[in-house]
């Protein structure tokens, strides 16, 4: 007797979990349609979509939606922008630059370089938060006189500290 009822508690909890499983599905297919109404009024209100009807000779109507991808595709370009923007801005405020340039001195001993970049002299410090991600440059010993290279570096007090080298450059204007 005593197995029927746990075998009759068994039955129950499957059905429990079944019913659980339905009401997950049932709020995950209500929530998808949420967002594709959204999605479509705000497609609307954007100028995305368009509605187009026709009225048929049998007097039914032929209602369709109208897809303006030209108008997806400059909305689209104006957030690349904004986001183009918004780096620049974070850049500005972080102090970090990007120098493409060519090592014309390595001192080991102070851990600095002189890197020239379009004409200009930078004198760029090294530190042990400086970030090395590149195959050829794990660290300062690897440079050389001659090498090119992309560091992005962060000014304090009137001084240039590497945060990062990114990559040996290939092209780097002089």
């Amino acid at each position: 007797m005593k197995s029927t009822r746990s075998n009759a508690n068994r039955e129950r909890g499957d059905s429990e979990v079944g019913s659980a499983g339905f009401t997950k599905f049932v709020y995950a297919v209500f929530i998808i349609n949420v967002l594709a109404v959204l999605l479509l009024l705000f497609g609307l209100l954007a100028g995305w979509f368009g509605i187009s009807g026709d009225r048929m000779t049998d007097g039914t109507y032929r209602v369709g939606l109208v897809f303006d991808a030209q108008e997806v595709g400059d909305d689209i370009g104006e957030t690349m922008n904004a986001a183009s923007n918004l780096t620049e801005t974070a850049k500005t405020a972080t102090g970090l630059e990007t120098y493409d340039g060519i090592i014309q001195r390595v001192d080991a001993a102070s851990a600095q370089i002189v890197l020239t970049s379009e004409g200009t002299d930078y004198e760029v410090r090294f530190t042990d938060a400086t970030e090395f991600d590149d195959d050829e440059i794990n660290d300062l010993s690897d440079f050389k006189v001659g090498d090119t290279v992309r560091l992005t570096v962060q000014e304090k007090k009137d001084q240039l500290f590497a945060v990062k080298v990114k990559e040996v450059a290939t092209e780097v204007a002089k």
